[in-house]
């Protein structure tokens, strides 16, 4: 055998041992990159009798590309991943649906997306170490095993109308935890598209369970945990009503054409039909022909998805005019939250930057995407946008 292939088989043997050791696991778990990890674990390797050296250690921790995690790892196990580990994707593997999870720990969800926070943690020493992989189906027995907090409350939103913002205010709170656009809960929310004869039944489960392992207690004081969606989470209303159905929600609106412009200057990857079939907006393929009708059509239907349920209870109207004051007055206070001065304050400060850019002042984004409307984008969401628009309105003012 050569000698890089005896080093590379002391590195996956390291890996072995710190898979079944979990004082090593709490030994290493509060390194966030390898610069600083190397030097503590390459000592500690050869101390246990692992002949390895810090560039072949380095080779095998080096994260493996944006979205190609799926493709490393084995099959999954009927292991339970300790506190600390969160879902990062969910995708069929081996002939299942499979759940991959990385080391968290206890830092916060203090980006914009839950999608930050994964490339964060996939790339932490841990995570590399120990590829940690689930069957999906064994999701809903794992919580009773892991510190789950219940969703306390649910944000949907139109797209490009203030929901960022409002998760990342509730966030300012420490006793929140706000879970931003998490991609396993929408791969969850939409395994139907992926398990054909799939029951509404198990989907709740499913989601119910997701909702928990995302939601772990991992920091002392936390409280509640609340889920911004995705903004076609809407069109999935009647599903997360029965599964969370005492939850408290609110749907986020814009002016239309706002919204639209706002799409056209930047297309969310909702409003592409390649990534979102027309059907789960309950449009048609040839209504795509036109980008930006179409984009406004979608638009219309997350809106018009959420009249019912409303009408049903449970969910709160906030128009953007009405932030970010409507945060302390109505949001809130629908939630059963209440904050001090000084949360009041961490939150106030968040409403001078734009949401997504937070470095980025909120009027230049706005300048920028006054630009692009004219009287043709006016035209389409008056035409496709303006109707449910003022039926939203209407219903808000009865409220």
């Amino acid at each position: 055998m050569s000698e890089a292939g005896t080093e590379a088989d002391a590195v996956q043997a390291f890996f072995a041992a710190v898979r079944a050791d979990p004082a090593l696991q709490a030994e290493f778990a509060g390194f966030e990159e390898l610069t600083s990890f190397l030097p503590v674990a390459v000592p500690r390797a050869q101390a246990l009798g692992f002949s390895l050296s810090t560039e072949a250690l380095r080779d095998a921790l080096r994260p493996a590309p944006v979205g190609m995690e799926r493709y490393t790892g084995g099959p999954p196990t009927l292991d339970v991943p300790p506190p600390g580990w969160l879902p990062v994707s969910v995708a069929p593997m081996y002939g299942q649906v499979c759940v991959d999870w990385a080391w968290f720990g206890a830092r916060p969800f203090d980006d914009p997306f839950y999608e930050a926070s994964i490339r964060y943690a996939l790339g932490r020493p841990l995570s590399r170490m120990m590829p940690t992989r689930t069957l999906l189906g064994n999701l809903p027995g794992l919580t009773a095993q892991l510190p789950v907090l219940t969703p306390a409350a649910f944000i949907f939103h139109m797209s490009r109308c203030g929901s960022t913002l409002v998760s990342q205010m509730l966030a300012a709170e420490p006793r929140n935890l706000v879970l931003s656009e998490a991609a396993p809960f929408d791969s969850v929310l939409q395994l139907d598209r992926m398990v054909q004869g799939l029951s509404e039944d198990v989907h709740i489960a499913l989601l119910r369970a997701m909702a928990g392992v995302l939601g772990q207690k991992r920091v002392p004081g936390q409280e509640r945990v609340i889920f911004k969606t995705d903004s076609w989470h809407s069109m999935a209303l009647p599903l997360l009503t029965k599964a969370f159905p005492d939850v408290p929600w609110v749907f986020i609106y814009r002016e239309p054409v706002e919204v639209l412009a706002s799409q056209v200057l930047e297309r969310g990857m909702q409003t592409l039909p390649e990534f979102m079939p027309p059907a789960v907006y309950g449009l048609r393929d040839e209504d795509a022909e036109d980008s930006t009708i179409y984009c406004a059509k979608l638009l219309a239907a997350t809106c018009t998805a959420v009249l019912e349920p409303f009408k049903a209870g449970g969910g709160l109207l906030v128009n953007y005019r009405e932030l970010p004051d409507a945060v302390f007055t109505k949001i809130l206070p629908h939630f059963g939250v209440t904050v001090g001065d000084e949360v009041r304050a961490a939150m106030s400060v968040l409403t001078r930057f734009h949401a997504k850019t937070p470095g980025i002042p909120f009027e230049t984004r706005e300048a920028a995407k006054a630009e692009v409307i004219d009287a043709a984008l006016r035209a389409h969401a008056q035409a496709h946008m303006m109707p449910v628009y003022r039926e939203l309105e209407r219903l808000r003012g009865a409220g």
